[in-house]
């Protein structure tokens, strides 16, 4: 079909010739595809076949499926995260420097995690607290850990953090301060009610605890950052809390081996050094 000349053709089989204007051209056929105010449709009155004309500066493509969601600003947040990747590849490499050069010593943390026997052998082995396999377990327990919020803060409860590094570091120094304040808030206790046996018992439990959630809960960081499945997310946090019962569990044992003192107040001693700390955490994230 010539766009400069249309043949019309009425009900009583007359013909005529439609001249467009210089400065328009025919788009479409079909009105249905087509909508403008400054569009001009002309009608087959025999066919009642439509077409459609628009200026020649007009877009082609008038309508389309896109439909906005929020028109709202939205706060750009940087996607860079290969500070993650070096992070866990530090994690990684103070792993192997601990199997290469304290094997030993790692495998007995390992199997204390379910044996008290096994405790034995720690304490008579050394000092944990003072060696070095207990630095390079202990930031691989801190940086899991607050890589692990992190992302439940951003996965879960959908809060907006802005900068991923500087909150990762606010965490880390936040984690190092609480499990400082923690350790000399036992150790005040310790002093108090004169429990030097338990206590140092349950310091060292404590620690085993945490070097070995740190290492448990590595691999599960590398799964959940590289496949992105959330599910992870949440069986990180069904075995957190199933090592922590056991934690509770296993320092209730030590207070009632080690110590005086009532079930009761054994209770209120754990609730307060350890299930109280968890429920400001979780109270921090939700708000």
């Amino acid at each position: 079909m010539n766009p400069e000349n249309i043949i019309q053709q009425d009900s009583g089989g007359m013909s005529g010739t439609l001249n467009f204007p210089e400065n328009y051209v025919l788009i479409s056929q079909d009105t249905s595809q087509c909508s403008s105010e400054d569009s001009t449709i002309f009608k087959f009155p025999v066919s009642n076949e439509t077409i459609t004309i628009y200026p020649s500066g007009s877009p082609l493509f008038i309508s389309h499926e896109l439909k906005p969601h929020n028109i709202r600003p939205q706060i750009y947040e940087s996607t860079n995260n290969d500070w993650i990747f070096l992070l866990l590849a530090v994690c990684f490499i103070l792993l192997a420097w601990i199997q290469v050069f304290f094997r030993k010593r790692f495998f007995q943390v390992l199997q204390s995690l379910y044996s008290e026997k096994r405790v034995n052998f720690l304490i008579r082995d050394g000092n944990l607290f003072k060696e070095q396999i207990a630095l390079g377990l202990g930031f691989v327990y801190i940086s899991s850990c607050s890589l692990i919020l992190l992302l439940i803060g951003k996965v879960i409860f959908k809060v907006s953090l802005g900068n991923d590094l500087m909150t990762f570091l606010k965490i880390f120094l936040a984690l190092i301060l609480f499990i400082l304040f923690k350790y000399i808030l036992i150790r005040v206790l310790r002093t108090v009610f004169q429990t030097a046996e338990a206590t140092s018992r349950y310091l060292l439990n404590s620690l085993i605890f945490s070097l070995n959630l740190g290492v448990i809960i590595l691999p599960f960081l590398v799964m959940i950052i590289y496949t992105g499945f959330i599910i992870l997310i949440y069986s990180v946090l069904i075995l957190m809390a199933i090592i922590f019962i056991f934690k509770l569990f296993r320092g209730l044992y030590v207070g009632i081996v080690y110590s005086k003192f009532s079930i009761f107040y054994l209770f209120l001693y754990l609730c307060t050094v350890e299930i109280l700390p968890v429920i400001i955490v979780v109270k921090l994230l939700i708000g």
